[in-house]
């Protein structure tokens, strides 16, 4: 769901911002992609480190990914973004949910 939102609002912007904004368009991608991970680690953190939310961040994420460094709407810097953000949506819980259940066993 939040990724969708994002994604859903950048459309909306994209109908409706001035033409001369189009510059800052990867800018701006980057750094939503960047809330769209603290978003995404905070769901999980306050869940316990629960996996299944990120994995389809980080799945839609991917997607993200492939359209914009292989697809019709080629931005590098979104697309290369979008790999990390995906990776340290998935690599974080994991580590944080080894750590408490580490810390319950003692």
């Amino acid at each position: 769901m939040t990724l969708a939102t994002v994604a859903n609002i950048a459309a909306a912007l994209t109908a409706t911002v001035p033409a001369d904004w189009e510059s800052a368009a990867s800018v701006v991608g980057v750094i939503v992609l960047i809330v769209v991970a603290v978003v995404a680690l905070g769901v999980s953190a306050s869940g316990g480190w629960r996996i299944a939310p990120v994995v389809s961040i980080a799945w839609g994420l991917g997607w993200l990914a492939v359209a914009r460094l292989l697809g019709d709407l080629i931005d590098v810097p979104i697309g290369i973004t979008a790999t990390i953000v995906a990776v340290i949506v998935l690599i974080v819980p994991i580590v944080g949910r080894f750590m408490r259940e580490r810390t319950l066993a003692d």
